[in-house]
């Protein structure tokens, strides 16, 4: 009769096989990622290793890393110990092939090409809006000898304009004015109707100024059916204003636009009269001007 233990054996050796097998699977898993990192030579392999294991937080961020890698770098060092293998960094929270692999790049740039302390990092753009749209050229402005500006608010337009002088001669005012058109909600020709005759009170020039009118959002919060009202109409005001003005034109001359719209809040930005996004009144600022031409205290 055959004892228990030569019962079992063949079962025994299946499981270790299987066993041995299933290690084998995981770690040619763990591997892999290891294995698709650049193949590096020894002396290069040293000299990253050599700069992981010797460097903190702050030398590591003068590579091509951020402080909160460099930070979980040291704090998976400081609990495992120094890396052995280039593998083991892909251990590290917030580590993968993409940035191990700028990361070991960086390590390697020689000094001299790094500048002010960071490798391999290029400048971002400064990312700059246009202040007035469309963009004019340099051509079309040394044409340009006079100009209106027209403010557009919710129940008013207000325009001024500007003879423009040299580099000896400042800007001359030689036309301002204001007009109400109305307190309530207008119907679309009667509202048509008063927007052409303020068109109508606003005297020639090369260009013409608007502010650009805010951009529709969608919104879960739009506010009052009131204030829905308000914007509008203050939008259609903006629209019939832009196309009575940009009609002005001569369309059978080759002329370029005589109507732009300059960035939002950029006026009140200029002269200090924005909190937050609400504009403040620019009387101390109109009187410090006349004071200042006209050279007298009040």
């Amino acid at each position: 009769m055959l004892s228990r233990r030569s019962w079992l054996s063949p079962y025994m050796g299946y499981l270790g096989l299987s066993s041995r097998l299933q290690h084998g699977a995981r770690q040619a898993e763990n591997d892999q990622p290891s294995g698709l990192l650049p193949a590096y030579s020894d002396a290069e392999r040293m000299k990253i290793l050599q700069a992981i294991n010797e460097n903190g937080v702050d030398q590591m961020t003068s590579f091509d890393i951020t402080k909160a890698r460099a930070a979980k770098l040291h704090s998976w060092k400081t609990r495992h110990g120094p890396l052995q293998d280039l593998g083991d960094i892909l251990c590290v929270e917030g580590f993968g092939l993409k940035v191990a692999t700028k990361f070991f790049k960086s390590l390697l740039e020689p000094l001299e090409s790094r500048s002010s302390g960071v490798v391999g990092k290029k400048r971002k753009a400064a990312r700059v809006a246009p202040f007035i749209t469309p963009a004019i050229d340099e051509a079309q402005r040394l044409r340009i000898i006079s100009t209106v500006g027209v403010r557009i608010g919710v129940t008013s337009v207000s325009w001024a304009r500007l003879e423009i002088g040299s580099s000896e001669a400042p800007c001359t005012l030689t036309d301002w004015h204001h007009h109400e058109l109305n307190d309530k909600k207008l119907h679309l020709s009667e509202l048509t109707r008063r927007c052409l005759y303020v068109s109508h009170q606003i005297p020639q020039a090369d260009c013409y100024v608007l502010e650009s009118p805010q951009m529709a959002q969608a919104s879960s919060n739009p506010g009052s059916i009131d204030q829905q009202n308000v914007n509008i109409q203050k939008a259609q005001v903006a629209a019939i204003m832009s196309y009575s003005l940009m009609s002005r034109s001569d369309a059978e001359e080759d002329k370029a636009n005589s109507l732009f719209f300059m960035r939002r809040f950029l006026s009140a930005r200029l002269f200090n009269h924005l909190v937050g996004t609400e504009r403040v009144s620019s009387e101390d600022t109109i009187l410090a001007m006349m004071r200042t031409v006209f050279q007298c205290e009040r």
